[in-house]
């Protein structure tokens, strides 16, 4: 029985070869397996990511709204 060896995710592995060349299916299951939930995880990182750059943004204007308060109402307060 022959070895099949390869890289996914930078960690080497291998599988076993069957007299006529093929790779044993199991295994490329699982890595397929693995590579889809690597794939929903990747977009839904990116969705939470699309969420919070928003929530963040939004945060940023209305904190910029109220220093512009607090600042005119010093102002009128110091009669400037």
């Amino acid at each position: 029985m022959k070895w099949c060896k390869y890289m996914i995710s930078n960690q080497q592995r291998s599988c076993r070869v069957d007299l006529l060349g093929r790779a044993c299916l199991i295994e490329a299951h699982l890595v397929l397996g693995e590579l889809e939930d690597l794939k929903d995880l990747l977009s839904r990182t990116r969705g939470e990511f699309k969420d919070l750059e928003s929530q963040l943004l939004s945060d940023l204007k209305e904190l910029g709204s109220q220093v512009q308060e607090m600042s005119t109402a010093m102002l009128d307060i110091t009669g400037w």
